[in-house]
């Protein structure tokens, strides 16, 4: 009973909305204007602090794009006081037109903030300090903004030179979200810019204000701005931007409840989003979002239990015949099958349709990665982890002090309201 509860809504569910995605991406793919002949001027901007090993190969990705010369503007902001020379590497390339700056303030917010300022661009951008963009992203985004409702265009975003099991599972969630962005933004219903080199409109910025820099995850607090003012954001499937992912267990965890915990804070600003007049997104794909959370962490304590009985009843099997495993064995050999039935029918179907999403999205970025080592680690893996994310992000939501992210001091749980309240 127990079973059935969890997965068949799941399976359901998933069924319907990986048949909705594909048949959103074949029908309406097509959909998006493109004038090769628009091209205004693009300012970019370079947040960093402490990155001295990797912004020269940033800023060098910016000066090799396909774009005419003299409508890039590029800008470094050292923010917080570098200490290991990040300041001197980019000034270097002032000699190609790079302008760059420091200031005091800390944050990766204060300093787009402060490069919009001095933005002599109409499309306004910024690239992460560790992140590459490829030559043709540029030129293939755009072309995008011809279109008036147009305030924002993301990239494809990919795993820069995946290395071990934590990239190669990142890299598969990545290309996943490849295809989720376009399908997203054919349904006008992208909830999250992300940092690495999405476009906006400068006026976009002038005139409803910039960065929260008070905000962990101000990319998404940017997206639910703009779906709130009714204003489109386009993704360019083709532009192709390569970020460095952490390669460890520690800092992934850090960075992902980080963006979770941004979801949990930035939604609620954002609740009448949740609402027929925003369409697919407050009807459907925000729901989604937390759907996914709470059927995750209910799958993890399912399985546990599942584990933790099952494992139980195999040692009492076992000291009935005194660990004899060898014996038991003998006695009774495995057997492997698959009893057919709709559950499992309809399980395959869903497996089948993600495959063919994932290839989509291969194709379409013109990626030539090589999936199948990824794919092997990525499943029995992902939606284990992918719950232990939300259960941080849930538990600081609830109980966290203070937390620190990129420059940014977050107090915003409810044991520090109720603190608050009673001070």
């Amino acid at each position: 009973m127990l079973y059935e509860m969890f997965f068949y809504p799941a399976i359901i569910i998933g069924l319907f909305t990986t048949t909705f995605f594909l048949m959103t991406f074949f029908e309406d793919f097509g959909r998006e204007k493109r004038r090769p002949d628009f091209q205004p001027k693009v300012t970019v901007c370079v947040p960093t602090w402490n990155d001295a090993d990797t912004i020269a190969a940033t800023i060098q990705s910016l000066l090799n794009l396909d774009y005419p010369k003299e409508k890039l503007d590029i800008i470094v902001v050292e923010n917080n006081g570098s200490t290991d020379g990040t300041l001197e590497v980019a000034r270097k390339f002032e000699s190609q037109g790079v302008r760059v700056f420091s200031i005091k303030e800390g944050g990766k917010g204060f300093a787009m903030n402060f490069a919009i300022t001095k933005a002599a661009g109409e499309i306004f951008g910024a690239l992460d300090s560790d992140s590459i963009v490829a030559p043709d992203a540029l030129k293939n985004m755009v072309p995008l903004f011809s279109e008036e409702k147009v305030a924002a265009v993301t990239p494809t975003l990919k795993v820069n030179n995946p290395k071990g099991i934590w990239h190669y599972i990142q890299s598969v969630e990545y290309i996943y979200g490849v295809f989720l962005r376009k399908v997203f933004a054919l349904l006008d219903s992208i909830h999250v810019t992300p940092g690495p080199f999405t476009l906006y409109r400068t006026e976009f910025f002038k005139k409803h204000g910039g960065y929260d820099v008070d905000n962990i995850t101000e990319d998404m607090e940017v997206a639910l701005r703009i779906q709130s003012l009714k204003l489109r954001i386009e993704n360019a499937i083709d532009a192709n931007v390569y970020t460095t992912a952490p390669n460890d267990f520690v800092s992934l965890f850090k960075q992902r409840t980080r963006w979770y915990l941004g979801l949990l804070d930035n939604v609620p600003r954002y609740k009448h989003l949740f609402s027929p007049e925003y369409g697919i997104l407050g009807l459907f794909i925000l729901p989604l979002s937390f759907y996914s959370m709470f059927f995750s962490i209910a799958m993890l304590f399912y399985q546990a239990y599942a584990f933790t009985t099952t494992g139980l009843s195999q040692l009492s099997v076992f000291n009935a015949v005194n660990f004899d495993f060898i014996g038991l064995a003998s006695a009774n050999p495995p057997a492997f099958y698959l009893a057919p039935n709709i559950f499992t029918a309809m399980s395959a179907i869903v497996m089948a349709m993600g495959i063919i999403a994932f290839y989509l999205a291969l194709r379409y970025s013109k990626d030539s990665f090589k999936p199948f080592l990824s794919y092997v680690i990525y499943y029995p893996f992902y939606l284990i982890i992918y719950a232990l994310w939300w259960l941080s992000a849930i538990y600081c939501k609830l109980f966290a002090k203070e937390l620190r992210f990129g420059g940014v001091v977050w107090r915003n749980s409810l044991l520090n309201k109720l603190l608050h309240n009673h001070s």
